[in-house]
């Protein structure tokens, strides 16, 4: 939690819980901070003491799951090795236009017709 008041109004955070004490939880100029860790799960309300109409603020911990353990696959031994059989694929040409040739050929066809016009001329 940080004080970032504007005025540098002095603020202590209060738990409705007890948890901390207010020695701990005031803090006295901006940018003062203090942590605290939560060690079980469960719904808390936090309050600042010098601003006591404020909505008090609400904290859910949740409940931290334990991760399961898996045990990885065995190693093979030296009798286990596996052995793996590459069979190339032959490639096959492609059956489509590319747009380049086709852009190619319409440029040729075009410089020889202005080609032949000029020519008559």
């Amino acid at each position: 939690m940080v004080n970032d008041a504007s005025n540098n109004d002095e603020l202590t955070i209060l738990s409705v819980q007890n948890l901390w004490d207010n020695v701990k939880g005031y803090l006295k100029y901006n940018y003062r901070s203090f942590n605290y860790t939560f060690t079980q799960s469960g719904t808390y309300e936090i309050y600042v003491k010098e601003y006591p109409r404020r909505p008090h603020q609400t904290i859910i911990v949740a409940p931290v799951e334990t991760p399961t353990v898996t045990t990885p696959p065995p190693t093979p031994t030296e009798t286990e090795t596996a052995v793996a059989t590459v069979t190339p694929t032959p490639a096959t040409p492609s059956q489509e236009f590319n747009l380049w040739y086709i852009l190619l050929a319409f440029i040729v066809v075009a410089g020889i017709v202005v080609f032949a016009l000029l020519k008559r001329k």
